[in-house]
């Protein structure tokens, strides 16, 4: 969502390209009007700490509530639970 709000704010500043994964980027359009004004205080650094009003507003939300077509088994689960390491190609071990 704050990405969202940032790129849209960026195209009304001028900016006419950008490299974005589409598929995770939320319209505009469907971001609440509450939640925009969060995003953009944020970004623009208004109020008296707009990062504490931006977290207790998503404090203990997840995004699977919001959205369940996210919860699909292939992104379930948390990335430290999720994410295997890349096994080494060659030995530790010194001669």
């Amino acid at each position: 969502m704050l990405n969202a709000v940032f790129l849209y704010e960026c195209t009304k500043a001028g900016l006419d390209y950008a490299i974005v994964n589409s598929e995770r980027l939320e319209r505009y359009a469907s971001i609440p009007a509450e939640e925009r004004k969060l995003a953009e205080d944020l970004i623009y650094w208004r109020g008296a700490d707009p990062v504490a009003a931006f977290a207790a507003h998503f404090r203990g939300r997840t995004r699977a509530a919001k959205d369940p077509a996210s919860s699909s088994p292939s992104t379930s689960g948390s990335p430290a639970t999720s994410w295997k390491a890349p096994r080494r190609a060659c030995s530790t071990t010194s001669r």
